[in-house]
C-alpha cells in the first residue's frame, strides 16, 4: 500500500509541474502578444488550450498502462508485465511519431498560409520548424528558397532551392536557373 502512495503521489507531482509549465509558457505567451491586438492574444491562447489539450490527452494514455505494468508485477506475472509494458513502448512511440507528422503538416501549411497573407517573415519561421522536424522535406526547402528569393536574399533563396532539387522538386531548378545566376558568368 506505501508503494501505491508513493507512486501516486510521484505521478501527482508529475502532472503538476507539467501544469505549471503550461501555465508558464501561457502567461510568456501573455507578455509577448498582449501588446499587439485582443485578436492575436485570442489566437495564442486558442492555439495554447489546443496544444496542451492534445498533450494532457497523450499523457492520460501513455500514464494509463501504468497501473496495469503495476498489476501484473504485483502478481508475479512479470512476462505478462514485460510484454504490456513493450506494447506499451510501441504504442507511445507510433503516438509521438503521428504527433509529429501533424506538427509538420501543420507548420508547413502555416507557413503556407502566411505567404498567401504577405506575412513572409512568418512564413519563413513556420518553414525552419517544419525543415527541423523533417529535414529532408523538400517542399519545404522550396517554398523558403521562394520567399528568399522574393525578400531580395538571392543567395540564401538559391541554396534552398538547390536543397530542394536535390530532395526531389523538380520545380527548383527552373526558379534556380531564372534567379540563380553564377557570379562568375
Amino acid at each position: 500500500m506505501i508503494e501505491f502512495y508513493i507512486l501516486f503521489k510521484l505521478k501527482t507531482i508529475r502532472m503538476s509541474c507539467y501544469a505549471r509549465g503550461v501555465h508558464r509558457y501561457g502567461f510568456a505567451d501573455t507578455l509577448m502578444i498582449g501588446h499587439h491586438s485582443t485578436e492575436e492574444l485570442a489566437a495564442a491562447g486558442l492555439v495554447n488550450n489546443i496544444f496542451g489539450l492534445v498533450l494532457i490527452a497523450y499523457m492520460g494514455f501513455s500514464y494509463g498502462l501504468t497501473p496495469v505494468v503495476g498489476a501484473l508485477f504485483g502478481r508475479g506475472e512479470q512476462a505478462e508485465a514485460g510484454q504490456a509494458l513493450r506494447c506499451s513502448l510501441l504504442t507511445n512511440t507510433l503516438a509521438a511519431v503521428a504527433m509529429m507528422t501533424v506538427l509538420l503538416v501543420l507548420y508547413f501549411n502555416l507557413g503556407n498560409l502566411e505567404c498567401l497573407s504577405s506575412q513572409f517573415v512568418s512564413a519563413m519561421e513556420n518553414y525552419d520548424f517544419a525543415i527541423k522536424l523533417y529535414p529532408d522535406m523538400g517542399d519545404a526547402y522550396f517554398n523558403r528558397g521562394l520567399v528568399l528569393i522574393y525578400l531580395k536574399d538571392n543567395e540564401k533563396g538559391c541554396i534552398d532551392l538547390s536543397r530542394a532539387g536535390e530532395l526531389g522538386v523538380a520545380d527548383a531548378y527552373g526558379v534556380i536557373s531564372k534567379y540563380c545566376k553564377d557570379e562568375n558568368d
